[in-house]
């Protein structure tokens, strides 16, 4: 994920952030949100992964 409704990173903790928010595709330059979930590109679009296993806590 990128764009400007993306946080920049965890507050006090540059290793995470780094590890987080600054992945990169090959060949692009710009930074992107690694949210963990799988996907590819087909057709030109991004496809993600669905997720059967999602817990949810409070």
């Amino acid at each position: 994920m990128a764009g400007p409704d993306v946080a920049v990173g965890y507050l006090g903790r540059p290793g995470a952030s780094e590890r987080t928010f600054c992945a990169r595709l090959r060949g692009s330059a710009d930074d992107y949100l690694r949210t963990g979930r799988s996907g590819l590109v087909r057709d030109g679009r991004l496809r993600l992964a669905e997720s059967r296993n999602v817990v949810l806590a409070r």
